[in-house]
């Protein structure tokens, strides 16, 4: 038997597990769905062997049904299986497409390389115009490999880091121009819980997650020191007027490096002057419509007392001129503030119906289906 054909069997035992255990609890592919939550049409696939979900999915499975861990250590059987399967895999890739590389490498002599080894399905007459990005990442790859071998002193599997970058790179170029890139913007007040949202959401999508306070604050502290106020102040005219631009420039410049490159990304910000105006939107729909780039805006919402809460529990130093001036603050704050433009809104306050990571979890269906 192949190894392929053992992870296929191997998957279909870890469906047909799952199908079992559902059963025998007198659930409907439907039930389960709803409880995780997700998708009918996912339980069907994993039950019958075409997907495997993550980890997350196996132990809430686990824990519904009642399985005493059986499901959650079957599937990270199968998740080891698949490690040294892609090992093996990654190995033997690198001596299929290498090979002639490595021997190359070992001599030195890189101008014959470039000119004798060519990257798969790359002509003899476009390599003569120069090495290609595939070429490229071959060689930096490789020098890595023939430098360290198979794994470096640190432990670092040097084979599935180059079967990892190849499957990246031909999954991206299967892709093709047809799946525009999605900027996911959340928003909302300080202690609404948007950070928590977009970790959410980076969790279940893979995709990148910029923060406005993670990316930005070591530079908007520096900034306000050296405009002779205080670093913590985010309510100060020095802040609002000088600082405050840039943060949102920095934010939106370092999305958009993401975004050309095809990879969709979430930001979190609480756009609370932006929001109300739609022309802000409209300026960065010129700017992304060239790239083709989607944008997609969530509105995280909360009463005045769970922000409290967030904002006392995390203790952070930028929310001390909130917590210090609380009366002053809370009573600028406008609960019924919402984006000038289609949005969809989460209730992360205390009457919610729904806990966020339900909410975060049928919002990442919507925005990454697959």
């Amino acid at each position: 038997m192949s190894d392929a054909q053992r992870m296929r069997d191997a998957k279909k035992t870890l469906g047909r597990q799952l199908a079992t255990w559902r059963t025998l609890r007198g659930l409907r592919q439907h039930d389960l769905a709803d409880a995780i939550p997700m998708s009918r049409s996912t339980i069907a696939g994993v039950e019958a062997g075409a997907q495997v979900v993550d980890e997350t999915f196996w132990s809430r499975c686990d824990s519904l049904l009642h399985a005493d861990g059986e499901l959650l250590a079957t599937y990270r059987q199968y998740r080891e299986l698949e490690r040294r399967y892609q090992q093996e895999r990654a190995e033997a890739a690198r001596r299929k497409r290498w090979g002639a590389v490595t021997a190359v490498a070992r001599t030195g002599d890189i101008r014959h390389h470039e000119t004798a080894v060519a990257a798969p399905g790359v002509e003899a007459d476009e390599q003569a115009a120069g090495p290609s990005p595939v070429s490229v990442m071959q060689k930096v790859l490789e020098s890595a490999v023939t430098g360290a071998g198979d794994s470096d002193p640190a432990g670092v599997d040097l084979s599935l880091l180059e079967q990892r970058v190849l499957d990246a790179h031909d999954a991206r170029w299967r892709r093709g121009p047809r799946e525009a890139p999605l900027l996911v913007v959340v928003g909302g007040y300080a202690g609404s819980g948007k950070t928590q949202l977009g970790e959410l959401l980076a969790a279940l999508t893979g995709w990148p997650l910029l923060d406005k306070d993670t990316l930005t604050r070591p530079m908007t502290e520096e900034l306000l020191r050296a405009l002779g106020g205080d670093p913590n102040d985010r309510h100060s005219d020095a802040y609002l007027a000088a600082v405050r631009p840039i943060e949102y420039r920095c934010l939106l410049n370092a999305a958009f490096d993401q975004l050309r490159h095809g990879t969709s990304t979430i930001v979190t910000a609480p756009l609370l002057r932006e929001a109300p105006d739609p022309r802000w939107l409209d300026r960065m729909r010129s700017r992304f419509t060239a790239s083709q780039i989607r944008v997609a805006t969530i509105w995280v919402d909360a009463d005045i007392e769970s922000m409290y809460r967030r904002l006392a529990s995390r203790d952070a130093a930028r929310d001390s001129w909130k917590l210090n001036h609380w009366n002053a603050y809370s009573g600028a704050v406008d609960l019924a503030l919402r984006p000038a433009w289609n949005h969809l809104v989460i209730d992360n306050g205390t009457g919610a119906v729904r806990p966020i990571e339900e909410q975060a979890a049928l919002v990442g269906r919507i925005i990454s289906p697959a």
